[in-house]
Parts: C-alpha cells; structure tokens; sequence
C-alpha cells in the first residue's frame, strides 16, 4: 500500500467515526423525555379506585441554598517597629524603648530598627550621635511627634556613686565620673557636686544615667552631651587630699570619694 492509499484509508475511517458519533447524539437526543411532558404528568390526576379524581401530590422541591457571606476573620493588629503597639481594643500603648548593647553604633541602630539616623537624634534630643552608651535607653521613634513620657526616674539617695576623680590639677584633663551600679534609671536634675570645705559647687541639668551607664563632669569648657558636662571654670578644682562629695535633690550626701 502506497501513501497515497493509507491517507486515503485514515480520512475514509475518520468521516466514518464522524457520522457514527453525530448519530450517537442524534438518538440520545431523541429519546431524552420533554421538560414540559415531564411537568404536565407530575399535575395529572389519578383515579382512585372509587373511580374519584385524586389530586396529585405537589412536588416538593428541595430549597434553594443561599450560600453564606463570607466573614472576615478577626485580626490583631501587629505592633510595627518604631510605632506605639496597639491592643486588639485599639488602645494606643506605651512607647518602646530600645537599649543600647555594647558595640552599638547610632548607624547600626537606626537599620535594625527600620528608621533613621537623624530620627534617632531627633526623639532622643542626642547633641552628638557618636556619644551613646552601654545601657542607654533610646526612644524608638514612631513617625509622630515624639511623645513626651519618658523613662521612669528615680531621686533616691542610694545608687549612684563617686567612680573616680582624674587628672587632678590639670585643668584640661580634670574630670569627675559618676557611675550607676542600679538597674534603674537615675535623673540629676537637682543634684549637685561640690568640692569639701566650701570649696565650688556644679549643679547638674536634666541629665539621665541609665543603669551600667556613667557620666562625666569636666572641669573645663566644652559643649554638654548626654555622657559629659562641662563646668565652665578657668582652673582646676581638684588636688590631692581633697574631697568630691555628690549631693542629691533633697539636699542628701549620698557619695564621697577622696582624691588620691
């Protein structure tokens, strides 16, 4: 058989199983009972066997089922960092805080939190961004203006101490530090460091040691920040032999330390 033939062969029985499936349909077709038909016999009387006409039963059709509106489940809202948290009643909470870890830079900070730098300084009032510490707490900024809650502060008489007093009689490197060794947050806003015997007398500003934090008061000129203050004084204040004594706000001694 040549090609001609076969392709003759394969189109003949294809026209074949064409017809044989169009008659298919064509007899189903035919033999599928009228909707009509069907409706009319289902109202058809039957006779009993008084020979009385029975009403046929109506037929019951099944409901129609109406599909239920789609309920949007209930969500809670997730807090977003640097935004007050939300509870699920709305209810604005209180603002985060983020601590300072040792290594920490201002740069490093502001990308774990998703901000900026000059976000950061901002809700924090920082007036240098290199001069953050270990246990520093930072607002997290919200987008908002900055709230005005701060960390819980503490006046008490216990806590705080003298660290050390360097570079005494040289007015350029003269300092006293003053640590926090408490695991709360300190204000000296009221404090006061003088020198014993009536000698002169700094008292501090709003200024917040953390806990673990410190903060040192120079005795010369210089520009305040969160961790340094300056004193202002034309010569230095400490000698050897001389006593640094830190009072609180109440009017308290509550640290001494002894220049060597």
């Amino acid at each position: 058989m040549n090609r001609r033939q076969l392709a003759l062969v394969i189109i003949l029985n294809a026209l074949i199983s064409l017809v044989v499936a169009l008659l298919v349909v064509w007899i189903v077709d035919v033999r599928r009972p009228d909707a009509e038909e069907l409706a009319a016999l289902a109202g058809v009387a039957t006779i009993g066997s008084t020979g009385g006409a029975t009403a046929a039963p109506a037929v019951q059709l099944p409901p129609t089922a109406t599909a239920a509106a789609p309920v949007a489940p209930e969500t809670t809202p997730v807090p977003v960092a640097g935004e007050p948290s939300v509870d699920a009643a709305g209810q604005v909470g209180e603002p985060e805080y983020y601590v300072v870890q040792a290594g920490d830079t201002l740069s490093g900070i502001a990308s774990k939190l998703g901000v900026t730098m000059q976000e950061l300084v901002d809700a924090n009032d920082l007036n240098d961004a290199n001069n953050i510490f270990s246990g520093q707490q930072l607002l997290v900024p919200s987008g908002e203006a900055p709230p005005t809650a701060t960390p819980p502060q503490v006046f008490g008489t216990t806590g705080l101490k003298i660290r050390t007093v360097a570079g005494a009689g040289l007015l350029a490197n003269e300092y006293v530090e003053i640590i926090n060794d408490t695991d709360q947050v300190f204000s000296l806003q009221g404090w006061k460091l003088q020198q014993g015997g009536g000698g002169p007398e700094y008292a501090f500003g709003d200024v917040q040691i953390f806990p673990g934090g410190s903060v040192r008061l120079y005795t010369t000129t210089g520009t305040d920040s969160t961790i340094a203050r300056y004193w202002g004084q034309a010569a230095p204040v400490w000698s050897s032999g001389a006593t640094a004594m830190l009072i609180n706000a109440q009017g308290e001694r509550v640290a001494d330390y002894a220049v060597p």
